[in-house]
């Protein structure tokens, strides 16, 4: 084999569900979500304190990278779930992965902690995402933005 050849071999492809790890976030992960807020456009949060978060959100990560944030309310018999994100740029298929973890382990925790129902707010203008929470069996609320499932 000719030594200036290279051989080249195919790049290793990331598996999303595999890639995508959620945590509850710590503390100190609290201005990588107001940051991840910050750049979804989610409200201007320069003067909320984000130094007390543990355990009311959720993390998902790639590496140590921190891509998407899920706010976990519990309540009795209505737990709520907030703030969902993502990073921008992030592929299609990560984001998929990223709303559907989040989603699933917010609703387990709450479900843990005795919820009946999981409701959601959605903005009139994700249309599309409330369209998709409809087809995976939520129900949209009385005013239209709000979403609701059930847990058990």
């Amino acid at each position: 084999m000719n030594e200036s050849m290279e051989i080249s071999r195919p790049t290793a492809r990331i598996k999303p569900w595999r890639a995508v790890t959620i945590r509850v976030a710590r503390n100190e992960t609290g201005d990588a979500i107001r940051e991840l807020l910050a750049v979804n456009d989610i409200m201007a949060l320069t003067d909320a304190r984000w130094d007390d978060i543990f355990p009311h959100w959720l993390i998902a990560t790639i590496d140590d990278d921190v891509i998407g944030c899920l706010h976990v309310v519990p309540s009795r018999p209505f737990g709520y779930l907030d703030f969902l994100c993502v990073k921008p740029g992030v592929s299609k298929s990560i984001q998929a992965v990223t709303v559907k973890k989040l989603l699933l382990t917010g609703c387990g925790q709450l479900r843990e902690l005795g919820a009946d129902f999981a409701v959601s707010f959605v903005e009139h203008r994700l249309k599309s995402y409330r369209n998709v929470l409809k087809n995976n069996g939520c129900l949209l609320g009385p005013s239209g933005n709000a979403v609701i499932k059930r847990l058990n």
